[in-house]
């Protein structure tokens, strides 16, 4: 807190400062969190290893420090990017938020199986997912605006939605708490939408 034009520092932010191994400990977390995306990874190729033809041969993992204030850690896998014409499947880690899974289409890659989203779309009911109605497809905040549940939605509503937006994103988290999950449920949140390159075409 601030006191006029005096810097005052609370009990609890001296203790976090003055906590030589709080920065040890941090690292030591962002270092796990890495190998549990890379296992995200290994469970994630069971099911995106037969459409080999669709993704990159290899995962990204990318960190960095300030999402909205938070230090996040992502794994892209399975994944094609060229350009504005990305497909994705995006596993995160947010800190003191959670884990969130998303599969984001745009481009030429939205285009192709937009029409497979509206078609199959009584296929993403009753699965817990979350779509984007928001601008942007990297904001990861549940709520009106952002990432709101499919369920809340009308048929004729979501079809509004798939059809018009220059992205498609369906997501699904987990909390912290649950974090042994996570390769298990990235691929399970995988498996819910695969349906939409398993089709043919309509």
């Amino acid at each position: 807190m601030f006191e006029g034009n005096n810097i005052s520092f609370s009990d609890e932010e001296l203790q976090i400062f003055a906590d030589k191994d709080y920065i040890d400990k941090k690292r030591e977390i962002q270092r796990k969190i890495s190998l549990l995306l890379s296992l995200c990874e290994k469970e994630l190729r069971i099911s995106a290893d037969g459409l080999p033809a669709l993704w990159q041969a290899t995962g990204k993992i990318s960190k960095g420090e300030n999402h909205k204030g938070y230090p996040y850690a992502v794994l892209d896998y399975p994944r094609r990017i060229e350009g504005q014409n990305i497909i994705i499947f995006r596993t995160m880690w947010w800190w003191g938020h959670g884990f969130i899974c998303s599969l984001m289409l745009t481009g030429e890659w939205l285009e192709k199986y937009r029409k497979n989203f509206i078609a199959y779309l009584h296929l993403l009911y009753d699965k817990q997912l979350f779509i984007s109605t928001g601008t942007s497809p990297w904001d990861n905040d549940q709520g009106e605006g952002a990432l709101e549940g499919i369920d809340n939605f009308s048929p004729d509503a979501l079809t509004a939605i798939i059809d018009k937006k220059p992205f498609l994103r369906i997501s699904s988290f987990l909390s912290l708490d649950q974090w042994r999950d996570t390769p298990d449920f990235a691929r399970k949140t995988f498996d819910k939408l695969q349906f939409i390159f398993e089709v043919s075409e309509v």
